[in-house]
């Protein structure tokens, strides 16, 4: 049997119907040989498809399908490979498509180099290779509630690869609650815990312990640094700049370089004010409490272009405008001297010293006390150094 209708639609196979002309309750059997279309003369079979938006099958512009059908119309089995032009895919799934019901669906599915990101408009993600097993009933985010166990072979992110990822969870709704473990040479961990995609920002629940991770191999840092601990996350956050709740690191062991500094606790919490933010931060080396309006990413080019209105012979301008930042901060230290060592290797000292100050990038202002024993910059030592700096659009003055 061949078939052609639409533009890009060609059937190519052998089919045996038992039953009709009573189409609900007929048998069919079919043998796809070659059975190709595209989204465009698809929607126009189906149009219910258009009412999915994501993930976006209309980028799907290639679709062949070589492999069996068994069944009735709402009660099917069908096994075979699809090959799209974002990728491959081999099913074997028992579907059930029950009139005013959710679809109800069980069976293994694998992929190979198939384009997720680009189907979920992502363009941080890119392709992955996985073969797992699904159980579950609904396809749209609102009524979802499907049982996953897969290992991913691999999958791009950031322009990474990660490889040997076992999942194994449950995804209700916009709700994801499960395990993963990665045994990749650069992102070694598992964790297991709960993320909520329901609010406007996605909450996490999670739990891990991270054997090793390479920032710098992950793309994530342009240094050399590494880290390993015990982690606890629950938060909600879509950004480091609308981070809310509470993070805790354990255990946790630092590299950057030669330099490997172990630390026993990190405590983040972040609650949100009428006014901006109030983040703590607790740890063995050292206390700090910031509030304000502020954007955690742009802190460190908002102090550089204040010393830059001040200093410009001696300090350069950020190479970008950072946001606003109305903060003010309150920090002791206790002992430091090892974690300067991650900044730059020509600071040293800081131990039992108190900061405390605020800062307005709209208004240039700046006022710093700072009590600190002792510092070492390069080959120069001071003692007892106490510093009061107040400065405004046009000067700053330091007294110390």
């Amino acid at each position: 049997m061949q078939i052609q209708t639409g533009n890009n639609t060609f059937i190519e196979g052998d089919i045996s119907l038992t039953g009709l002309p009573a189409i609900q309750q007929t048998f069919i059997d079919f043998s796809a040989k070659d059975f190709s279309t595209s989204y465009a003369d698809a929607v126009t079979m189906f149009p219910a498809i258009r009412q999915l938006k994501t993930p976006d099958i209309k980028k799907l512009t290639s679709i062949n399908f070589k492999g069996n059908f068994t069944g009735f119309i709402r009660d099917f089995v069908t096994f075979g490979t699809i090959r799209t032009n974002k990728g491959t895919l081999v099913t074997d799934l028992n579907m059930k498509l029950p009139k005013g019901q959710q679809p109800v669906y069980s069976g293994n599915i694998a992929t190979d180099n198939f384009l997720l990101g680009d189907l979920f408009n992502n363009e941080k993600l890119g392709a992955i290779s996985m073969k797992g097993t699904i159980k579950g009933k609904g396809f749209y985010s609102k009524d979802v509630n499907t049982l996953l166990n897969g290992n991913i072979k691999f999958i791009d992110y950031n322009g990474y690869r990660y490889q040997h990822i076992d999942v194994n969870g449950k995804l209700e709704q916009k709700l994801f609650e499960g395990y993963a473990s990665s045994t990749d040479e650069n992102a070694f961990f598992d964790l297991n815990g709960l993320i909520d995609f329901t609010g406007p920002a996605p909450k996490f629940d999670l739990t891990a312990d991270v054997q090793h991770a390479d920032f710098r191999n992950l793309h994530f840092t342009d240094d050399s640094l590494r880290f390993q601990g015990k982690l606890n996350f629950n938060f909600t956050s879509n950004s480091i700049d609308n981070f809310v709740g509470r993070a805790q690191i354990r255990n946790g062991v630092i590299e950057k370089g030669i330099t490997k500094i172990p630390f026993d606790s990190l405590i983040i919490t972040s609650t949100d004010t009428a006014n901006g933010r109030i983040l703590d931060l607790v740890s063995n080396e050292f206390n700090g409490k910031f509030t304000g309006d502020f954007s955690l990413t742009d802190l460190p080019q908002a102090f550089q272009y204040l010393l830059n209105k001040y200093y410009p012979a001696y300090i350069k301008a950020p190479d970008r405008m950072p946001k606003n930042q109305d903060i003010q901060f309150d920090v002791y230290t206790n002992a430091v001297d090892d974690y300067l060592q991650l900044v730059s290797p020509q600071i040293n000292g800081f131990n039992n010293s108190h900061f405390k100050g605020n800062f307005n990038l709209a208004s240039n202002t700046m006022n710093v006390q700072a009590n600190i024993p002792q510092l070492k910059f390069r080959q120069f030592n001071f003692d007892n150094v106490t510093v009061q700096a107040i400065g405004n659009i046009g000067s700053l003055a330091v007294n110390g």
